[in-house]
């Protein structure tokens, strides 16, 4: 894995480490590129899975085989670099300008992941099952930039504050916070401590400064939950709070 690792490093890749047999973080110092030297040390300690982060690389995560035809027919499966999940596939590109996450892209079963990381070869779940490569891993800027399907939604950049979901962040000019996931990631969700109210006070931050729904759900999910939720909450019950947010935003 050490090897796989440092390969990734030298074919452009930002690496960080999960947790064995899980796709979380290892550690709580947040989502950032661990440098060689920390690679060599931690491994020599106990074993990871690996994740690759994403920003300038984006990854078509595709979950079920009945959408591989629609991938196929607008090109997004046109890469050297594919690894098959426990679900389906990821199809790697890279972009010229960062774009948003977007999970179900258009009710579709797949993601569109240009935030985060994602989980790589040959990174292994508690299930048993293996992140494999069917193609490549190449260097970055061998990756073809992403072309987005015609006559569908545009992936909307980040600095803006609407996307095809429809929703406008409410975004006011007098007390903005301008960075709400750092802001976040400030915030602890414990059990007995008003852990509940933690979770509902990140849906609301991010929402109303300019995050998606998409977005503030694969953030949460994905980033801050590991970090921060002592014990984690589950996909469904960040769902839940995320849903009661946007209703009380929307009233």
């Amino acid at each position: 894995m050490l090897e796989q690792a440092i390969q990734y490093q030298r074919l452009g890749y930002d690496v960080c480490l999960l947790k064995p047999q899980t796709k979380r973080l290892a550690f709580k110092q947040g989502l950032r590129p661990f440098v060689q030297s920390e690679l060599r040390y931690w491994f020599r300690r106990r074993r990871f899975n690996l994740g690759i982060l994403l920003g300038d690389v984006v990854v078509i995560d595709v979950d079920d085989d009945s959408v591989i035809d629609w991938v196929q027919e607008h090109g997004l499966d046109n890469t050297p670099m594919i690894a098959a999940s426990p679900r389906g596939m990821h199809f790697y590109h890279q972009v010229q300008e960062p774009i948003r996450t977007q999970i179900k892209y258009l009710k579709l079963p797949l993601d569109i992941k240009a935030t985060g990381y994602i989980v790589a070869p040959p990174s292994e779940l508690d299930s048993g099952v293996t992140y494999t490569w069917l193609e490549g891993p190449v260097p970055k800027e061998q990756l073809p930039v992403v072309k987005i399907p015609k006559n569908s939604p545009d992936l909307v950049p980040t600095t803006s504050h609407e996307n095809s979901e429809g929703w406008s962040g409410q975004v006011t000019q007098e007390g903005q916070i301008q960075n709400p996931r750092a802001y976040c990631l400030t915030i602890p969700s414990i059990q007995g401590q008003n852990g509940s109210k933690a979770l509902m006070r990140c849906c609301y931050i991010c929402l109303s400064n300019g995050m998606t729904p998409s977005e503030t759900f694969e953030f949460l999910f994905r980033e801050w939950n590991p970090l921060q939720a002592v014990p984690e909450w589950s996909e469904k019950e960040i769902r839940h709070a995320l849903e009661s947010a946007l209703k009380n935003l929307l009233r």
